[in-house]
């Protein structure tokens, strides 16, 4: 007794095989893609990820310090700056009562 399906054999393992093909054809590029050379730009990217992962790790450590209560330069900087007068008064540079602005 014969198959009914024997004499269509190919036709029915034709788009197996196809479908083997491109799946190979996959694991060929990447393997290609796995031994070429990162692209410039990705590894400027990931310098670039890695500076800033750095700036902002320093950065949560000096606000855990500045929570714990130590002066940091961001407190500094942070500081309510005086009015400009009083920033003048070292350096001379105010009127006084009495004198003219020009000079005397």
């Amino acid at each position: 007794m014969e198959s009914v399906y024997a004499p269509l054999h190919n036709q029915w393992v034709e788009p197996l095989k196809a479908r083997y093909e491109t799946i190979l054809q996959t694991y060929r590029l990447d393997e290609a893609r796995l031994h070429s050379p990162y692209p410039p730009g990705l590894l400027a990217q990931i310098k670039q990820a890695r500076r800033e992962r750095w700036a902002n790790k320093t950065r949560e450590l000096e606000l855990e310090r500045e929570r714990r209560g130590e002066v940091v330069a961001r407190t500094i900087r942070r500081r309510r700056q005086a009015h400009k007068v009083a920033r003048n008064v070292s350096r001379g540079r105010i009127c006084r009562a009495g004198q003219a602005e020009a000079g005397s």
